[in-house]
């Protein structure tokens, strides 16, 4: 006798089941994609967390500071304060949503657009902006690299982007120190890295947990040290409108609420800048590293 054997699913039942499977696939992925996304805009509100009725604008509304405005004792030389949007379009600021910046414009100088250097990546055009060399001579050609001498990666967060071999050139806060000056960044892509045996003198590792309004608290608190330990150089790093370009697009609407998100960090720092006189006594520079396609 032959061996009896289950009897074989019928094509409708296999074709049933089949189905089924790629709906909890699709399902599972679209709630996993959809959850990314909410817990990514959650993280932005999170880092930025500020209030705009912790203050108002009424620095916008003041003349353009002239030349004959007196500056707060210890304040003969201007500290240089840079501030960097990370994928800030040159043509966002035709959307109307940053009053700040057209502001700044107005009563100093506005570039209409840049040119990055290529690659057009975060860590290759930072440290371009502080060295004023081509990636190719400062060494950072990339956000994630592999050198085949080193023999090793080089990534956004892994141990060896921390190590000196890689970063290859004298970055502004390093040509600072070396002056007898301070300097002091928070964010900025190297800043934490041990640069011709050299860090600034106030340095942060990049957590974007921190709340913006804490950064830029701490900027202001470091130009209201005593003459003798303020920085001559101060840098501020904001991973926005970036980190939402890339998730949504330029168009979209979270590039919108990460431009106003950024708008009221800048209101805020220029709010505290009026607050302690100072608005014509610092050199603010506030730039991008590359547009958003």
């Amino acid at each position: 006798m032959e061996e009896e054997r289950p009897p074989m699913w019928g094509w409708r039942r296999i074709l049933a089941v089949s189905v089924l499977a790629v709906l909890l696939l699709v399902s599972a992925f679209l709630g996993g994609y959809f959850h990314g996304l909410h817990s990514a805009r959650g993280n932005r509100d999170a880092a930025a967390n500020i209030s705009q009725e912790l203050f108002d604008s009424g620095w916008q509304r003041l003349p353009c500071i002239g030349e004959d405005e007196t500056c707060p004792e210890g304040f003969g030389e201007a500290p240089l304060v840079l501030i960097s949007l990370d994928g800030f379009r040159a043509d966002y600021l035709d959307r109307g949503r940053n009053p700040s910046l057209e502001r700044l414009g107005q009563c100093g100088v506005r570039a209409p657009f840049m040119r990055p250097v290529f690659p057009t990546k975060t860590f290759p055009n930072h440290f371009t902006i502080v060295t004023g060399l081509w990636p190719e001579s400062h060494g950072i050609v990339d956000n994630k690299m592999y050198d085949p001498e080193f023999k090793t990666l080089f990534s956004l967060g892994n141990k060896e982007a921390g190590k000196s071999r890689w970063w290859q050139a004298e970055p502004i806060w390093v040509t600072t120190e070396k002056q007898g000056k301070r300097a002091a960044t928070f964010f900025w892509p190297g800043s934490d890295v041990d640069i011709g045996g050299s860090r600034p003198s106030h340095f942060f590792k990049y957590n974007e947990k921190i709340p913006w309004q804490s950064r830029v608290e701490v900027l202001l608190a470091w130009l209201d040290l005593p003459v003798e330990r303020r920085p001559a150089f101060l840098s501020l790093y904001v991973n926005e409108p970036d980190s939402a370009g890339h998730d949504h697009g330029p168009h979209s609407d979270e590039v919108d609420e990460a431009l106003d998100l950024v708008e009221i960090m800048l209101d805020r720092l220029l709010a505290g800048l009026q607050e302690r006189r100072l608005l014509g006594c610092v050199n603010l520079l506030i730039v991008s590293d590359h547009g958003m396609a």
